[in-house]
């Protein structure tokens, strides 16, 4: 096995440990309490969520993956970018703090004002831990990580749950959050050496930033297409609708969220190593590009067809109403690891600055199809949605053809034949859920293995590449 392999599947162990005990219980505890709280809750939440992305992205500004793309980064890289997070919360928590009352007014939610200012400490606290997680994820030490993470995530799900349970409504959504992020940060800050020094070096943050900010600007830019959405419909609608579309939203982007992030954390620094060889590095991020596509194609045609029964069985009859939303948006979401992918190349080869050219290109395709679509309600938002991200597959896969030959047609050819054995099992199983319809937890674990049955077997038979590859990685990994 080549070293580039050894190195990715070493750190695909301890992230898919971190994801399997720690994101997949948190988002266990979020499905608890979407039942308990109900949609109006989570349309607060959904109402301060660009607010909270784009202070996220202002925090770190592009510094982290900047870090990340260095050969040898050193003691003064860390602690400069260290710096720089810590003054940007500060001043953007300031800003939000005062702005509330405006924010709250928009929405004519007066609850905003406190769930604004309690939910944004969480960017102080996120400071102290940014420039500790970046270096174990450059010294591809996920084990600690992983580990590192357990504490925070169960004692926040305790507080988030009980909270729910003593009826504090929409801020045990806020006091999971905060309690998570107190927590994560004082073990990274106890258990990670060495210490960060309290060091500004001009030089380093000129360097950093001026790879960092063009990052950060796509990025906000991003957020803010990306959250128009919640906008639109917060003050068009009820915090309830809201709701059901934000949940839709987060049940789709966050299975692709943990595909993407297992594979960038693990192959952006092992790629960086490699990148040299063009056609060793073609070969091998080809490769990851679609085994993330193949396993986010795979499970979204299972969910989807089960949508109805597993809404009504999990969160209760009060969300059914999100389950059209939650299916149409499937059609969007499963090409998220694709784009990430595309766009994560221009990380690796120090192309940021091509980030903010692709997305305004991209955000001036989404105002033409949101705009035509606002005519038709929410349904006409969403297959916007879907249209914009498709439109989005071929602009970011514009410069991946430019730099390793990898561009939108081969691309497609690649996912092909995926998606045609995807959707043939989303089409068997939603036959047998519509002539055998059931709400019970085994009929639907029984329709389920069929559904994986003839998939298996239907990979197999048309001999899918990248079911191959994710054949012959579980066996090194149960190998080790």
């Amino acid at each position: 096995m080549s070293t580039l392999g050894k190195i990715v599947s070493k750190g695909a162990i301890w992230s898919l440990a971190d994801i399997v005990f720690n994101k997949a219980s948190y988002f266990l505890v979020m499905l608890y309490l979407a039942r308990v709280l109900g949609p109006g809750e989570f349309g607060i939440i959904g109402m301060i969520i660009l607010f909270v992305n784009m202070g996220n992205a202002l925090v770190d500004s592009g510094m982290s993956t900047s870090i990340l793309r260095m050969p040898e980064p050193d003691e003064d890289d860390y602690s400069t970018v260290f710096l720089t997070n810590l003054l940007i919360s500060i001043l953007v928590y300031a800003i939000l703090f005062f702005s509330t009352p405006y924010i709250a007014s928009f929405y004519k939610e007066p609850i905003l004002v406190d769930v604004i200012r309690l939910y944004t400490l969480g960017f102080l606290i996120y400071a102290f831990k940014a420039v500790r997680l970046t270096r174990l994820s450059k010294n591809l030490d996920f084990k600690r990580i992983a580990i590192l993470n357990i504490p925070g995530i169960i004692i926040s799900s305790v507080v988030g749950i009980v909270m729910a349970d003593q009826g504090y409504g929409v801020f045990s959504l806020v006091g999971l959050y905060l309690t998570n992020q107190a927590v994560s940060a004082l073990l990274f800050n106890l258990f990670t050496r060495p210490r960060v020094k309290v060091k500004f070096v001009p030089e380093k943050w000129k360097f950093h930033f001026r790879f960092g900010y063009k990052l950060m600007l796509s990025a906000q830019i991003n957020i803010i297409f990306e959250n128009i959405y919640n906008v639109w419909i917060g003050k068009a609608y009820t915090k309830r609708e809201l709701g059901l579309f934000e949940r839709s939203q987060t049940f789709n982007s966050y299975p692709s969220q943990i595909v993407v992030e297992l594979l960038s954390k693990v192959s952006l620094p092992a790629f960086a190593n490699v990148k040299n060889d063009t056609e060793r590095f073609e070969r091998a991020y080809r490769k990851v590009m679609m085994m993330a596509f193949f396993i986010m194609c795979s499970m979204m045609a299972i969910v989807a067809a089960l949508a109805k029964p597993v809404f009504a069985l999990i969160l209760g009859e009060e969300w059914l109403s999100a389950v059209p939303y939650f299916r149409i948006l499937v059609l969007a979401y499963i090409f998220y690891p694709v784009h990430s992918m595309n766009i994560n190349l221009l990380s690796i080869f120090d192309r940021s600055d091509l980030y903010l050219k692709i997305e305004v290109i991209k955000k001036v395709v989404a105002i033409a199809t949101l705009v035509f679509g606002l005519l038709y309600g929410i349904n006409g938002m969403l297959w916007s949605i879907v249209l914009t991200g498709f439109i989005s597959l071929f602009i970011n896969s514009f410069y991946s053809e430019k730099l390793i030959n990898y561009g939108f047609m081969i691309q497609i050819r690649d996912m092909l034949p995926i998606m045609i054995v995807s959707w043939l099992a989303f089409a068997l199983l939603f036959y047998i859920q519509t002539e055998f319809p059931s709400t019970q937890l085994w009929p639907l674990i029984g329709q389920c293995l069929i559904c994986v049955g003839f998939t298996v077997i239907a990979n197999l038979v048309f001999k899918i590449k990248p079911f191959y590859d994710l054949l012959a990685t579980f066996r090194i990994l149960i190998s080790k």
